[in-house]
């Protein structure tokens, strides 16, 4: 019999956390590389577009890896783990929203520039989602 650090975590459940982690950190990756080539600076002045274009396709590339694990996280979870999931995306795609109208309110208005705060928004969205997944999940145990 394994014995695991937790008596109420079976060893599915281990194996299951350690994949999501191992792919979450792989998205991350993808994604902070993402980050770090749109705030590079231009080497060719007279030529932005290929700098741009590797840069969309890194954030884009990453954005897609992010839908797959996390779909893959929903699949592989059980009902309760299901439930707080769609919970926090549920209040993660309300703050967001949230966001993005004040967002779009402070660009109409000349106060900030939008690109950089949709940027700041990814990435706040993505922590808040994991924040409040551990966080329901504290509640719920």
């Amino acid at each position: 019999m394994n014995k695991t650090t937790n008596p109420l975590e079976s060893t599915n459940e281990i194996k299951r956390r350690k994949t999501n982690l191992r792919d979450g950190l792989a998205v991350g990756a993808i994604l902070l590389l993402a980050l770090l080539i749109g705030a590079a600076p231009q080497g060719d002045p007279s030529n932005p577009a290929i700098r741009d274009f590797v840069w969309a396709a890194t954030a884009y590339v990453g954005v897609l890896a992010l839908l797959l694990v996390s779909y893959l996280a929903y699949r592989r979870a059980d009902e309760r783990q299901q439930l707080v999931q769609l919970k926090a995306a549920a209040i993660t795609f309300l703050a967001v929203v949230l966001g993005l109208f004040t967002a779009e309110m402070l660009y109409a208005l000349k106060h900030v520039n939008l690109n950089a705060v949709i940027q700041i928004l990814f990435i706040g969205s993505i922590v808040l989602w994991t924040m409040l997944q551990k966080l329901i999940e504290s509640r719920t145990r």
